[in-house]
């Protein structure tokens, strides 16, 4: 078993988040903050970043997206109604 993997991400997740860093003295004050910084590095990750090996954003490799979303195109996504979903 492969650890480099594991490592590439940890490292991903150390550059994108402060809180994660070593060598920072910002400090994860709440794990719901760390919850929220890891849901927006993997969207960010997923959706915006395109992979050297992939040639695209995971999330194109995927087909979940045809295209590199920009960061404003990410927050300004609205999500569909719950409600209307489960009545579909």
């Amino acid at each position: 078993f492969n650890t480099a993997y594991i490592e590439r991400l940890n490292a991903t997740f150390r550059a994108r988040m402060p809180s994660l860093n070593r060598r920072t003295r910002h400090l994860a004050r709440t794990l719901s903050r760390i919850e929220v910084e890891l849901f927006w590095s993997g969207v960010v990750y997923n959706f915006c970043t395109i992979h050297t090996s992939l040639g695209a954003t995971p999330a194109m490799a995927a087909a979940l997206t045809d295209h590199v979303w920009s960061i404003q195109e990410l927050l300004c996504f609205k999500l569909p109604d719950p409600l209307l979903h489960d009545a579909l």
